[in-house]
């Protein structure tokens, strides 16, 4: 593996727009502020041609094509898989449609995307909130992350997360559900913090 140094000038504007894309604060210097995930930015373009000069599969239609760049995005992204809003904006797509491309970017690499989606499960379980009594815990997961969690109840007789009427991104899940969640995701139910202990 050969390591490459390479020096690209950024504009104000775009390190600007960058910072918005992924929520950081861009302070009094926008490039320095987006400096990690402009150098994430740049990893998965240089992996993209490379496989495109070198011969390796390359997606020839422009589904499988933002599947793949999803993919690159996801390995070289400081913070991994960006959530539904960042593809939207990262694609210049819906909201629908980013959910779309990010279930179908899980399936094609699906052990890839789904150790990360696995993740983002198992951190929204840790930080759930209370739920309406002592047998339920409110989680807060993007479209995307919900029908992952949703696909993984699935394979069990425990019911789906119930969306809040209130909120797009909130859901009740009830004990029975983040047992088995816990149990298929290999986490300790001690770590849902805010689900009490049976009595």
């Amino acid at each position: 593996m050969v390591a490459i140094d390479i020096t690209v000038d950024v504009l104000d504007e775009d390190a600007q727009i960058v910072c918005e894309v992924f929520g950081v604060d861009p302070g009094g210097d926008a490039v320095a502020s987006a400096k990690g995930h402009l150098e994430g930015l740049a990893r998965a373009a240089l992996n993209e041609y490379l496989a495109a000069a070198t011969g390796r599969p390359y997606p020839s239609g422009v589904r499988d094509l933002r599947e793949f760049r999803l993919r690159l995005l996801a390995e070289h992204l400081p913070g991994g898989l960006p959530n539904d809003a960042e593809v939207a904006q990262l694609f210049q797509l819906t909201r629908s449609q980013a959910k779309n491309l990010i279930m179908g970017a899980r399936a094609r690499y699906r052990p890839e995307l789904g150790a990360l989606l696995a993740d983002r499960a198992r951190d929204a379980l840790k930080n759930a909130d209370k739920g309406d009594d002592d047998n339920h815990v409110r989680i807060t997961a993007s479209d995307s992350l919900a029908r992952y969690i949703e696909d993984v109840v699935s394979a069990t007789t425990a019911p789906a997360p119930a969306k809040r009427v209130e909120s797009s991104q909130r859901y009740e899940v009830g004990r029975r559900t983040v047992e088995e969640l816990c149990r298929l995701l290999k986490l300790d139910v001690k770590e849902v913090k805010n689900l009490p202990a049976k009595t």
